[in-house]
């Protein structure tokens, strides 16, 4: 998995990959999931999507076609992990191939950082798995983003575990008639 081969051909349906990455003092193990693309793979992709906690959305800078349907693969995604999409989950657009020559390129990087940026400002690497650039960095962006919001997670988890309000509430029946029964409460 750490080697470009020039004879590797598109995905077809999905394919698995492990990778351990180290940030910090904390290993990480990743398992990839590399789902085509294509719409004829559609139903074999969102089996896979259930449970995962990153989703990099890749696009090939040499193909407009692939960076259009990004908004699509997202809300694919969200729909069949069962995600609802107002929560917060890690995301991270990956433009690819970055070692075509420039005039083949049909996707500018400002292009794609203005459409991450009107997308709950996604994280936006640029890598060419030809040439080594920024592969490796596409996925420490990925685990330090899920890192950061399961640090979140966990922060807001322990307010809720220790809460600094209660609630206290009180039988008001001695100032009501026999039939009618109410409760008030007040925040202390």
């Amino acid at each position: 998995m750490n080697k470009y081969d020039d004879h590797c051909f598109n995905t077809i349906g999905v394919e698995l990959f492990t990778k351990e990455i180290t940030i910090g003092r904390h290993t990480y193990t990743l398992q990839i999931w590399d789902t085509a693309g294509q719409e004829r793979f559609k139903s074999l992709r969102t089996a896979f999507y259930r449970g995962c906690d990153i989703c990099l959305l890749a696009y090939s800078v040499d193909d407009r076609s692939s960076f259009l349907n990004l908004a699509s693969w997202k809300r694919e995604f969200l729909q069949y992990a069962e995600i609802s999409p107002d929560s917060v989950f890690s995301f991270v657009i990956i433009g690819t191939k970055i070692d075509v020559d420039g005039k083949n390129r049909e996707v500018s990087e400002a292009e794609a950082i203005e459409w991450c940026q009107n997308q709950d400002t996604m994280p936006y690497v640029e890598t060419s798995a030809k040439r080594a650039i920024n592969v490796t960095a596409a996925f420490e962006t990925a685990v330090d983003l899920w890192a950061q919001h399961e640090e979140a997670l966990d922060n807001h988890q322990r307010e809720f575990d220790n809460p600094t309000t209660a609630i206290h509430l009180t039988d008001d029946r001695e100032d009501r008639d026999q039939n009618s029964f109410c409760c008030s409460a007040g925040i202390v």
